[in-house]
């Protein structure tokens, strides 16, 4: 069987993000929901308006609860999945609601979703972001 590509892990929005399973019956219910929406993979949630809006929202509830950092972490974490699915060939409808999908590469040098070259780039970020926590925990 093939490994699904990442966005299937992450992406709330894709019908079969596994991401969804520890959520149970609420994470079936917002596939659901999403549909109902019109809402479809890649579509309004990769949107710059909304990257903005769960930036703003998630840093001014972790502002009111008094973990700010969470709230940025959250924010940033979803603007660079959004940035990383715009260099996809897919693209990403960033300019929404102006017509058209937005790629951050020119197609030639944009990483198919799925591909040796995806997992490779994955690794790669991984590791980077494992020594940047293991060198900002070391103590001063």
């Amino acid at each position: 069987m093939p490994i699904p590509h990442l966005d299937y892990f992450l992406d709330i929005d894709a019908e079969d993000a596994t991401i969804k399973r520890p959520l149970g019956p609420i994470g079936g219910m917002m596939t659901s929901d999403f549909r109902l929406l019109g809402l479809r993979h890649r579509g309004l949630t990769h949107t710059g308006l909304i990257t903005a809006l769960v930036m703003a929202t998630s840093w001014f509830i972790g502002k009111q609860l008094g973990y700010v950092d969470v709230g940025l972490a959250f924010g940033l974490g979803y603007l660079s999945h959004v940035l990383a699915d715009a260099l996809t060939k897919h693209g990403v409808p960033l300019w929404w609601p102006l017509p058209g999908r937005r790629r951050l590469l020119p197609r030639a040098l944009c990483i198919r979703t799925g591909s040796l070259a995806e997992k490779l780039l994955f690794l790669a970020v991984l590791l980077l972001l494992i020594w940047l926590v293991l060198d900002l925990s070391r103590p001063l």
